[in-house]
């Protein structure tokens, strides 16, 4: 990520490098060689997962990402089913990884929408927001709050959470 600087109109803040190996770590934890994943607005995620599987995709309003061509989807979450190729990533993911760049009920909704229609049967979500927007997370994927505290590297003034729809290893809810 150190080629890529965040664009604050983007509501961009990419997560620091201990942040982005739990994510990878749980990704690996949780997935088979085979599985699809989705980064939904976590560039920082990606770049550092986008190494050790094939079946991945990046779904990104900012087209700097489309260096990794096949793999960078252009997404806005105020459209959000109106992406390339979305009748051929329908259903195909087992895991979706969610970081809504506005912390904002809208925001989130629009999010969840894309989480729905992408996730396959059984999918696990994990979605990195504002510990503000739990009850949404909550009420709109079943995502429940996790003890993981997602850290940026140039720190937030809001409290930032992980919620959701799996427990593993590392990963526990705090609330069941």
């Amino acid at each position: 990520m150190g080629c890529f600087q965040e664009d604050w109109q983007l509501s961009q803040f990419w997560y620091d490098e201990a942040t982005a190996n739990f994510i990878v770590e749980r990704v690996l934890e949780n997935t088979k060689v085979d599985d699809t994943i989705a980064f939904i607005s976590s560039p920082t995620a990606y770049v550092a997962f986008h190494n050790t599987r094939k079946r991945i995709c990046v779904f990104e309003f900012d087209e700097r990402f489309d260096l990794f061509k096949e793999k960078f989807v252009h997404y806005d979450f105020n459209k959000p089913l109106d992406f390339a190729r979305a009748d051929k990533l329908k259903g195909k993911f087992k895991f979706i990884v969610a970081d809504p760049p506005f912390l904002n009920e809208d925001c989130l909704s629009q999010t969840m929408k894309t989480v729905r229609f992408l996730a396959a049967d059984g999918a696990l979500v994990m979605i990195n927001t504002g510990a503000v927007m739990e009850d949404l997370a909550k009420k709109l994927i079943g995502a429940k709050l996790t003890s993981f505290h997602p850290m940026h590297r140039g720190g937030l003034s809001n409290e930032f959470r992980c919620f959701s729809n799996f427990e593993d290893t590392k990963l526990k809810w705090i609330n069941k």
